[in-house]
């Protein structure tokens, strides 16, 4: 697992936004928030579980990215370029969308 102790930013590279959020991972046909932190940085995107299942983290450089979709409410998804799709609530969603825009991960709608 992606220990929120853990991340750390590479020597080249800068910190864009990291808030809370909480992504919603479907286990069989039920959806199940994990609370956890977003960093985006003008490298990668990194998930790290705060609580919930280890498995919930995620990592990807941004050129794996394809695209982001904004929802009700602000959900973000998060798809990736092999289909990989990462749905996310929280708080500070605005503040993550901005960040997804300023890396330039297109949004789709």
């Amino acid at each position: 697992m992606l220990g929120f102790e853990n991340f750390k930013l590479k020597e080249d590279e800068k910190l864009i936004v990291k808030k809370q959020v909480s992504y919603v991972k479907n286990i069989l046909v039920f959806p199940q928030p994990n609370p956890g932190n977003l960093s985006i940085t003008d490298k990668r995107i990194v998930f790290e579980p705060t609580q919930g299942r280890s498995g919930s983290a995620f990592m990807y450089e941004l050129n794996e990215i394809d695209f982001f979709t904004v929802g009700m409410m602000n959900t973000i998804t998060i798809v990736t370029k092999n289909g990989e799709k990462y749905k996310l609530t929280g708080l500070f969603n605005k503040a993550l969308i901005k960040g997804l825009e300023d890396v330039n991960i297109k949004r789709e709608k």
